[in-house]
């Protein structure tokens, strides 16, 4: 069966906090399934229990007078061979059963991280790292996936292991049964001792891990800048700490364990030296009369002993595991994300916004972002915000695409309110073109096309003509089918803005947002994608920000922004003819050319 069967919605029956109920949980067969592959696995292990009774029936044998050898008995052997054989078909169907349920949990997670990850807020990704959450995705859905096979394979060996022994023994001796119990006891209080500085080690070794994913993912992606400024070393140096940190909780961790696995074994091997003793004093005294069973029933506590060293030895695996199920919490529990569920769906936009006295606090900061601002955008208009850094016009944008949700006011798109809409109908009216361009490794088409379907070859080059894009890929030996590099290396910073202005004009867009799109290009790229923009932004409903006022001449209404708020509003020609903010700008600029 397809891990993409429906299924239920992973992220809202999560629980953190009860690892083990969560495992339970993920394991979504019905419970028929499971009993069948327990009946497998048992049956696979039947060979564990016949070495002891087989060798205490041969050594009993050898003492009878005259002295017997068993393997003269066919059926004897028979009986042995089929033991063992039958464990190959047993274990082949046990596993055919479970691996697809351990797998499919691995998906699960996997497909409910990412799932949740498109639902977070932009406020949860703004302060999140990427590489803390590729280390959650990847490392930490590893380590549940580990910690199911040990609840299967280890587990259910050990159950059986500990079982089978004790219920021989109570047929037969059940005096034997009181050395069994006494490790009962030790390997409890080994487990509480031990279980929280275990738990402790694994969360600080994974909190430095995820530290150092973080700065490994920041590494890569800063390398050009490092080696233009020549700062090799001390990224080097960081990488370090961060490594020496992954290192040391690791080696801690380690220790640790070692430890714990030490004092557990040898807490083991003292009650099987008591366990030998009983039992050849009963020989002697005559209570057990088959000399064999001295080394059926050490052998059947060796078992026992080494079942629950293998349960005490999973304290650390299982430590690790239910970590990374909290850990995985941080994502799946998260309640800070964008709710679109049972609000009114978008299907057409004439293009009207409307800032109702919108006031926006960034979380955490207790002076607003953007205080009381209010204007109406009617549909078509062109509007562009200007003002220095921080005076609150990149906001605006992302209250305008849904990003943020006003902290006061009402941000209303053609006379409804948004915090009523479903944002995702409504930005399928909408198209971005952001300061940094951001492009995937992939062709061109690939990059134009991003999340699109069944766009003809005709519009498609239609919307790269009319984007300048195809001045460059008709040079190309692929043209649009050209490779561009992990986050478009091998293009010119005009060329990757115009995959980005073609990227929103097949999309045929009611609003457009352009933030900063020309103010990192050279004069003749910026001629270029200025070109574009213009094309893009015809008859439709624009709002830019922009630090060059040549931009933005041809804008309706130009708002100046200062401290999130609105100081000058109105069209270029009055504004500059005013003498108030925006001409102090314009001049400002016009000296420095």
């Amino acid at each position: 069966m397809s891990p993409r069967k429906a299924h239920r919605p992973l992220e809202y029956a999560y629980h953190s906090h009860r690892p083990v109920a969560t495992i339970f949980w993920l394991m979504d067969r019905p419970w028929w399934y499971y009993a069948v592959a327990i009946c497998f696995f048992a049956i696979k292990q039947l060979p564990l229990i016949l070495v002891p009774v087989a060798m205490g029936y041969t050594i009993t044998a050898l003492q009878a007078d005259p002295p017997q050898w068993v393997f003269t008995n066919p059926w004897f052997i028979i009986g042995v061979i089929a033991f063992l054989v039958q464990n190959v078909p047993t274990n082949f169907l046990y596993f055919r059963m479970m691996i697809p349920c351990v797998r499919r949990l691995a998906y699960r997670l996997r497909a409910g991280m990412v799932r949740r990850l498109q639902q977070l807020s932009m406020g949860f990704h703004d302060e999140a790292e990427a590489g803390r959450l590729q280390a959650k995705l990847l490392r930490d859905v590893d380590s549940v996936e580990g910690m199911l096979w040990m609840t299967f394979e280890s587990i259910l060996g050990a159950a059986f292991s500990l079982i089978t022994p004790i219920i021989f023994t109570l047929t037969h001796d059940s005096i034997m049964i009181t050395v069994y119990v006494v490790i009962v006891p030790i390997a409890v209080v080994m487990q509480r001792i031990f279980r929280k500085p275990i738990r402790r080690r694994f969360k600080e070794l994974r909190l430095a891990t995820e530290a150092m994913s973080a700065r490994a993912s920041q590494m890569i992606e800063m390398i050009p800048i490092t080696r233009a400024h020549a700062v090799e070393k001390e990224e080097m140096q960081v990488m370090h700490d961060h490594l020496d940190q992954v290192y040391h909780q690791g080696v801690r961790a380690d220790y640790t364990n070692a430890l714990f696995n030490a004092l557990a074994w040898i807490s083991m091997q003292l009650p099987l030296v008591a366990c030998l003793a009983l039992a050849s004093y009963l020989v002697y005294i005559g209570k057990i009369t088959e000399v064999g069973m001295v080394a059926t029933y050490t052998m059947f506590f060796r078992m026992i002993t080494g079942s629950v060293q293998m349960l005490l030895a999973l304290v650390p695996g299982m430590a690790r595991g239910g970590d990374a199920i909290r850990s995985i919490g941080e994502v799946l529990e998260c309640p800070d994300i964008e709710d679109n569920e049972q609000k009114q769906r978008v299907s057409s936009v004439r293009g009207r916004l409307t800032y109702d006295h919108v006031t926006f606090n960034y979380p955490n900061s207790d002076i607003p972002a953007v205080k009381d601002f209010s204007i109406d955008i009617i549909p078509g208009e062109c509007v562009a915000f200007v003002g220095e850094s921080g005076g609150g016009k990149t906001t605006l944008m992302g209250l305008a695409i849904g990003f943020r949700r006003p902290t006061d006011g009402r941000l209303m798109l053609d006379g409804l309110d948004m915090e009523q809409l479903d944002l995702r109908t409504y930005r399928q009216f909408l198209a971005v073109v952001p300061q940094r361009t951001i492009l995937l490794a992939g062709t061109i088409r690939n990059n134009i096309l991003y999340g699109l379907e069944g766009v003809s070859d005709e519009r498609l080059r239609k919307v790269v003509e009319a984007a300048n894009v195809a001045e460059f890929t008709d040079k190309l030996p692929d043209g649009l089918d050209s490779m561009i590099g992990e986050h478009g290396a091998k293009l010119s910073g005009g060329q990757q803005q115009r995959i980005a202005v073609a990227r929103a004009l097949i999309r045929d867009p009611r609003i457009i947002i352009l933030d900063e799109a020309t103010s990192a290009l050279d004069v003749i790229s910026e001629a270029l994608v200025q070109e574009a923009i213009n094309r893009l932004v015809a008859n439709r409903t624009t709002l830019i920000v922009a630090h060059r006022l040549s931009t933005v001449r041809k804008a309706d209404r130009i708002v100046v922004m200062k401290d999130g708020q609105c100081i000058e509003c109105g069209p270029p020609k009055e504004l500059l003819a005013a003498g108030g903010e925006f001409s102090k700008l314009h001049n400002l600029q016009q000296m420095l050319l």
